[in-house]
């Protein structure tokens, strides 16, 4: 995990610091969260990640999914959205979009936005490159959600 945060705490500090860049600090206030926890597992039981998930306005679900078994997505999803207080925003990130498992949680969620595979095409041309490519691409699908 130290790893991922370490790379948005540095993505974030990039962004303060970039002049081509709008300065988002100046108007929205962020303080990220970084906790280790079995998400198949309630998280009431957890205080501080319990207190966490209800004061979060925005959760991020990037590339969640699809590493945890289908039989466990279900789960995982009602305990972050049992955990989130009402009107929060959960968005979604990956590929693919286990739908199924979304349609079952229609009561607890409102759909705000949605594409399905999404192509993003980089231009490596402006960033240092340590694989010497010129492009890079990759597919995903986003939703966001407010929560009911």
């Amino acid at each position: 995990m130290s790893g991922w945060m370490e790379i948005f705490l540095e993505s974030v500090q990039e962004l303060k610091s970039s002049k081509e860049v709008c300065k988002i600090s100046e108007h929205i206030n962020v303080i990220p969260s970084f906790m280790v926890h079995d998400l198949k597992q309630c998280i009431v039981h957890n205080e501080e990640m319990k207190m966490k998930m209800r004061n979060a306005d925005i959760v991020f679900l990037v590339k969640v999914l699809s590493h945890i078994p289908h039989e466990y997505k279900l789960t995982v999803l009602k305990n972050i959205i049992w955990s989130m207080s009402q009107g929060s925003i959960l968005i979604y990130i990956d590929n693919p979009a286990p739908s199924t498992v979304f349609q079952q949680l229609n009561d607890n969620l409102d759909l705000k936005y949605e594409i399905e595979n999404k192509r993003y095409r980089f231009n490596l041309n402006t960033l240092p490159s340590r694989f010497n490519w010129k492009t890079c691409n990759c597919k995903a699908c986003v939703k966001i959600f407010s929560i009911k």
